[in-house]
């Protein structure tokens, strides 16, 4: 790895402990695919904070705005693919692109478009390598829009991305930056999308110094291109806030997810499970940083919207995880169980149970790096027991 622990951690623990603890309270934060929280501790790296499990894709809002000129047949398939009704919005766009592909009747503009929203709806259900495929087919139409290509290329190297693919993430990502530079232009705003996701390449790799200069300077851009509360902004300071996390830089990480919460609570930016989701990583991080009371105060928030939401929310394993983090730091156990509980059971339904497996080794690594022999027995016996159920 080419970054070394910061000066500014706050952590008292010898750093290369700290450093491990960290990562591994970032992949539980920021929704790392379970199964990559078993690579070993010198290789485990963050992936971005956006409360959907999209990684560094374009935002759904984007994608809906930029697809709604051209697609006259799906108005309401792309309107729930808006809302974030996934599961609803799925089948209406498989069947409009199999009628258009069978009748030859739509445009291949329009065609890209519409597999460009399936895609992006399957990486939000959790299916990356299928998203993948859809994109491919996609890249394949002629003629196809410069713009066009170049947001289906730079979705595909998401796809990758959240896939695990890295080198074909990154040569993907290279190749989204040179066609965005020919749609748009070299000093287009437009151009934070694929650098956001090259750089977030670097960041799974565990390159955190490369990839911090390109999150600083993007974040920057963001602001001055739009404004500190727009999505690309916020996306940005998410990002740069689970590096920052990742080094055990609690403070720097704490400044830039409440600012990243007050872009999310602006009804055009974000939605009530993606605040949720932030509130919940704040607690975490403030939790972490030794900041006792401001992590109570974000955990109450994160339960309470717990509770508004319901549990058909497809961030609320994330969310509830998040909080279990918090609870575990501020030693209420009771009621971090009770949170724990909830998310197995959600996991279980969504992820599966090897999903799970991987999980509770991630909360045992945990507990032994605080070296908290009560958590990691309880986490043990619950590991007991959901082997002895399957």
């Amino acid at each position: 790895m080419r970054s070394t622990p910061s000066h500014h951690s706050t952590c008292k623990r010898p750093a290369g402990k700290c450093l491990d603890l960290c990562r591994l309270l970032v992949g539980l934060l920021i929704g790392l695919p379970y199964h990559a929280l078993c690579q070993p501790a010198n290789s485990y790296v963050p992936i971005s904070v956006e409360a959907s499990s999209s990684g560094t894709g374009v935002h759904h809002k984007k994608i809906t705005d930029f697809c709604a000129g051209r697609v006259e047949s799906s108005h309401r398939e792309l309107a729930f693919v808006r809302a974030g009704r996934y599961g609803e919005a799925r089948p209406g766009l498989e069947r409009a692109i199999a009628v258009a592909e069978q009748t030859k009747s739509t445009d291949t503009a329009a065609l890209g478009c519409l597999i460009t929203a399936i895609g992006f709806v399957d990486i939000e259900l959790g299916r990356p390598q299928e998203a993948a495929d859809w994109y491919r087919r996609a890249l394949q139409l002629a003629p196809l829009p410069d713009d066009l290509q170049a947001l289906l290329t730079n979705n595909l190297a998401n796809a990758y991305l959240d896939s695990l693919q890295l080198d074909r993430a990154e040569e993907t990502a290279r190749r989204a930056i040179r066609l965005y530079e020919r749609a748009f232009g070299t000093a287009s705003s437009e151009l934070v999308f694929p650098q956001l996701l090259l750089a977030s390449v670097y960041a799974r790799r565990g390159e955190y110094a490369v990839a911090e200069p390109v999150y600083r300077r993007v974040l920057h851009s963001s602001e001055r291109s739009w404004s500190a509360s727009s999505y690309e902004a916020t996306h940005a300071a998410n990002v740069l806030a689970s590096l920052y996390l990742a080094q055990g830089r609690h403070e720097l990480a704490r400044e830039l997810f409440a600012r990243a919460l007050v872009g999310l609570r602006t009804p055009t930016v974000g939605t009530k499970d993606e605040v949720a989701v932030v509130q919940a990583a704040l607690a975490a991080t403030c939790a972490a940083g030794g900041r006792l009371r401001e992590a109570e105060v974000y955990v109450q928030q994160a339960l309470a919207a717990v509770q508004e939401l319901g549990e058909e929310s497809r961030l609320m394993p994330e969310i509830l995880d998040r909080t279990v983090i918090a609870l575990f730091y501020l030693k209420q156990y009771e009621r971090a169980w009770q949170v724990f509980d909830r998310a197995t059971r959600l996991i279980e339904v969504h992820q599966g149970s090897e999903a799970h497996m991987v999980r509770f080794d991630a909360y045992s690594r945990l507990a032994r790096a605080v070296k908290d022999k009560l958590w990691a027995k309880q986490i043990e016996a619950r590991r007991k027991a959901f082997n002895s159920k399957g």
